[in-house]
């Protein structure tokens, strides 16, 4: 429950719920639950992580922390979405969504996949076997 931007929760000792509430802040709570359900690659048996490699410090801390720092603050969500199906893929088929107009790239660099992030902004990543590698955050042109 929310009030005047802060959120409440209730407390819990010994299993029973008691009349008062916890105080918490809104967005620290809000950011550390985010991160840490969403953004944790899986160690559960059942999941393995396919992004094996990463060239770009913010976006490595940004899928292992949750951590906005090293990157643009307003790409951040949509930079967790592509890291998210980036890691659950099979490649490239995960991340061929018409708004991310994935494309394969040419010369020097060929061999590299691309999406599209924002403006000039790009992930790019290569694929080795059945995982991502070398997973950076260009700024095209």
């Amino acid at each position: 429950m929310y009030r005047d931007g802060v959120l409440l929760r209730r407390k819990f000792t010994g299993g029973q719920t008691t009349r008062g509430w916890d105080r918490l802040a809104a967005t620290q709570d809000r950011d550390k639950s985010y991160a840490d359900s969403y953004c944790q690659p899986s160690v559960d048996g059942l999941h393995f992580t396919m992004i094996r490699r990463f060239r770009h410090k913010g976006l490595e801390s940004l899928f292992l922390t949750g951590s906005t720092k090293g990157i643009d603050a307003q790409l951040a969500a949509k930079l967790r979405r592509m890291l998210l199906r980036l890691n659950d893929g099979p490649l490239p088929d995960a991340m061929s969504l018409p708004g991310y107009r994935l494309h394969q790239l040419k010369g020097d660099r060929k061999g590299s996949w691309s999406v599209w992030v924002s403006g000039n902004y790009r992930l790019i990543f290569d694929i080795e076997g059945e995982d991502a590698t070398n997973v950076d955050f260009e700024d095209y042109h």
